[in-house]
Protein backbone atom coordinates (compact mmCIF):
# COMPACT_ATOMS: atom_id res chain seq x y z
CA UNK A 1 0.00 0.00 0.00
CA UNK A 2 2.90 2.09 1.04
CA UNK A 3 4.46 1.69 -2.57
CA UNK A 4 1.10 2.29 -4.72
CA UNK A 5 0.92 5.59 -2.56
CA UNK A 6 4.38 6.76 -3.17
CA UNK A 7 4.15 5.73 -6.75
CA UNK A 8 0.72 8.03 -6.99
CA UNK A 9 2.41 10.92 -4.92
CA UNK A 10 5.70 10.87 -7.18
CA UNK A 11 4.00 10.69 -10.38
CA UNK A 12 1.56 13.56 -9.43
CA UNK A 13 4.78 15.19 -8.22
CA UNK A 14 6.86 14.97 -11.31
CA UNK A 15 5.12 14.22 -14.15
CA UNK A 16 6.63 10.88 -14.20
CA UNK A 17 6.41 7.69 -11.91
CA UNK A 18 9.22 4.97 -11.66
CA UNK A 19 9.52 1.69 -9.24
CA UNK A 20 13.10 3.33 -8.30
CA UNK A 21 11.48 6.54 -7.28
CA UNK A 22 8.66 5.00 -5.27
CA UNK A 23 11.27 2.62 -3.84
CA UNK A 24 13.03 6.28 -2.82
CA UNK A 25 10.02 7.26 -0.43
CA UNK A 26 10.05 3.80 2.06
CA UNK A 27 8.30 5.58 5.11
CA UNK A 28 6.65 8.79 5.12
CA UNK A 29 8.13 11.28 7.81
CA UNK A 30 5.83 11.48 11.46
CA UNK A 31 5.04 14.92 13.71
CA UNK A 32 7.57 13.60 16.17
CA UNK A 33 10.41 12.71 13.03
CA UNK A 34 9.78 16.45 11.84
CA UNK A 35 10.17 18.19 14.94
CA UNK A 36 13.78 15.54 15.52
CA UNK A 37 14.87 16.57 11.87
CA UNK A 38 14.07 20.05 11.71
CA UNK A 39 15.45 21.10 14.58
CA UNK A 40 18.24 19.38 13.83
CA UNK A 41 18.84 20.72 10.28
CA UNK A 42 18.16 24.15 11.98
CA UNK A 43 18.36 27.10 10.98
CA UNK A 44 18.25 24.79 7.44
CA UNK A 45 14.78 23.08 6.54
CA UNK A 46 14.79 19.37 5.82
CA UNK A 47 12.14 18.25 2.64
CA UNK A 48 10.61 15.04 2.19
CA UNK A 49 6.83 13.29 2.37
CA UNK A 50 4.91 14.43 5.70
CA UNK A 51 2.49 12.49 6.96
CA UNK A 52 -0.38 13.64 9.55
CA UNK A 53 -3.83 13.28 11.01
CA UNK A 54 -4.93 17.22 11.02
CA UNK A 55 -6.66 17.38 14.20
CA UNK A 56 -7.27 21.40 14.00
CA UNK A 57 -6.72 24.20 11.25
CA UNK A 58 -6.53 27.78 11.86
CA UNK A 59 -6.01 31.02 9.46
CA UNK A 60 -4.49 33.98 11.54
CA UNK A 61 -3.13 36.57 8.52
CA UNK A 62 -4.61 34.70 5.16
CA UNK A 63 -1.86 31.71 5.54
CA UNK A 64 -4.19 28.13 6.79
CA UNK A 65 -2.61 26.07 9.04
CA UNK A 66 -3.15 22.39 9.07
CA UNK A 67 -2.21 20.85 12.73
CA UNK A 68 -1.44 17.39 13.84
CA UNK A 69 -2.32 18.57 17.74
CA UNK A 70 -5.32 20.37 18.70
CA UNK A 71 -3.43 22.72 20.03
CA UNK A 72 -0.96 24.23 17.94
CA UNK A 73 1.49 25.10 20.58
CA UNK A 74 1.68 21.80 22.02
CA UNK A 75 5.83 21.09 21.26
CA UNK A 76 4.68 17.33 19.20
CA UNK A 77 2.67 19.27 16.89
CA UNK A 78 3.64 20.05 13.27
CA UNK A 79 1.54 22.77 11.04
CA UNK A 80 1.23 22.72 7.46
CA UNK A 81 1.33 26.05 6.03
CA UNK A 82 -1.22 26.74 3.05
CA UNK A 83 -0.44 30.28 1.02
CA UNK A 84 -3.32 32.07 0.08
CA UNK A 85 -2.53 30.90 -3.52
CA UNK A 86 -2.52 27.78 -2.96
CA UNK A 87 -5.82 28.07 -1.08
CA UNK A 88 -7.61 29.60 -3.55
CA UNK A 89 -6.58 26.80 -5.82
CA UNK A 90 -7.79 24.08 -3.36
CA UNK A 91 -11.21 25.85 -3.18
CA UNK A 92 -11.40 25.68 -6.71
CA UNK A 93 -10.56 22.06 -7.18
CA UNK A 94 -12.74 21.21 -4.20
CA UNK A 95 -15.80 23.64 -3.85
CA UNK A 96 -14.52 24.14 0.26
CA UNK A 97 -11.29 25.63 2.31
CA UNK A 98 -8.68 23.73 3.06
CA UNK A 99 -9.06 24.24 6.75
CA UNK A 100 -12.56 23.11 6.27
CA UNK A 101 -12.47 20.02 3.79
CA UNK A 102 -9.06 18.36 5.42
CA UNK A 103 -10.15 18.76 9.19
CA UNK A 104 -9.72 15.11 10.39
CA UNK A 105 -8.42 13.85 7.51
CA UNK A 106 -4.78 11.89 6.83
CA UNK A 107 -2.78 14.00 4.70
CA UNK A 108 0.92 12.98 2.98
CA UNK A 109 2.78 16.71 1.97
CA UNK A 110 6.15 16.84 0.13
CA UNK A 111 7.71 20.05 1.44
CA UNK A 112 10.52 21.78 3.70
CA UNK A 113 10.35 21.33 7.36
CA UNK A 114 11.62 23.95 9.51
CA UNK A 115 12.07 25.09 13.09
CA UNK A 116 10.26 28.53 13.25
CA UNK A 117 10.80 30.96 16.52
CA UNK A 118 7.18 32.74 17.47
CA UNK A 119 7.70 35.62 19.61
CA UNK A 120 5.06 36.57 22.13
CA UNK A 121 2.93 39.54 22.11
CA UNK A 122 0.39 42.26 23.19
CA UNK A 123 -1.01 44.99 21.20
CA UNK A 124 0.43 44.25 17.72
CA UNK A 125 4.16 44.28 19.31
CA UNK A 126 6.18 41.24 19.27
CA UNK A 127 8.48 40.70 22.69
CA UNK A 128 11.78 38.91 21.50
CA UNK A 129 12.24 37.90 24.96
CA UNK A 130 9.41 35.43 25.11
CA UNK A 131 9.22 33.27 22.41
CA UNK A 132 8.95 29.41 21.57
CA UNK A 133 9.87 27.27 18.70
CA UNK A 134 6.84 25.57 15.95
CA UNK A 135 7.74 23.00 13.31
CA UNK A 136 6.10 24.09 9.52
CA UNK A 137 6.01 22.49 6.83
CA UNK A 138 5.05 24.55 3.59
CA UNK A 139 4.46 23.82 0.07
CA UNK A 140 3.67 25.66 -3.01
CA UNK A 141 1.20 23.72 -5.23
CA UNK A 142 -1.80 21.47 -5.03
CA UNK A 143 0.22 18.63 -6.61
CA UNK A 144 2.21 18.13 -3.34
CA UNK A 145 -0.66 17.29 -1.38
CA UNK A 146 -2.08 14.06 -1.12
CA UNK A 147 -5.36 13.25 0.56
CA UNK A 148 -5.23 9.60 2.13
CA UNK A 149 -8.70 9.60 3.94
Amino acid sequence: MVRILSLVLIGALSGCASTKDAEKVSEYISPIQAIERAAEASPKGVKGFFELHVKATGKPRNIVYLNSELDYRDPRNISIAISPKVRESFIKKHGETPEIFLKNKKIIVYGEARKVKISFGCNGKKNENQYYYQTHVRFSSLSQLLIVQ
